[in-house]
């Protein structure tokens, strides 16, 4: 069995998606990639959460799709961000855990309120009350937070792969 993967002649493995869309654009360009959400209608209906690809520029365009795979990342270049697939919903990806920048300096601590007095002895035998405590002070401001660490680099595409340039993409072969 053979996948078709798209990959660029610089071999970057995942193209980004321009925008994050439920409809179709009027009028794409080939190459045109989007994330397909919501409820999508014609011609991207049943495709929520595809990668819709345009493969013929015009009106409407004609668009093929690649269904997301669990761990797929892709950049939204409308949102400057990227995007993973949990396997079952797109989210905002904000990197592997690595190692931690620097930790923000922590804010002043603010002051102790005062105790209040003590109650007054009663008569022989007896123990008087015990008076009101006091407020507490108010509490300090938070620090700002530290910056994000970088992130590392990417894994190997992996064995059995092939780039194929009449089809303009990487063959798997899996047995």
């Amino acid at each position: 069995m053979a996948y078709r993967v798209p990959v660029l002649e610089n071999f970057a493995w995942q193209p980004s998606v321009k925008d994050r869309l439920a409809t179709a654009p009027a009028s794409p360009v080939k190459g045109d990639r989007y994330l397909v959400t919501g409820s999508p209608a014609s011609p991207w209906d049943g495709k929520t959460n595809y990668i819709a690809y345009c493969s013929a520029s015009g009106t409407p365009g004609t668009w093929a799709f690649d269904a997301p795979m669990e761990g797929m990342i892709v950049w939204v270049d409308d949102e400057d961000k990227y995007y993973h697939y949990t396997g079952a919903a797109w989210a905002e990806y904000l990197g592997q855990q690595g190692t931690h920048g620097t930790r923000g300096t922590r804010g002043t601590r603010g002051t102790q309120g005062t105790h209040g007095t003590k109650g007054s002895k009663g008569s022989q035998g007896t123990k008087g009350s015990q008076g009101t405590q006091g407020t507490h002070g108010t509490r300090g401001t938070r620090g700002t937070r530290g910056t994000h660490g970088t992130k590392g680099s990417k894994g190997a595409t992996g064995p059995g792969a092939t780039y194929s340039a009449s089809y303009g993409c990487l063959i798997i072969e899996t047995s």
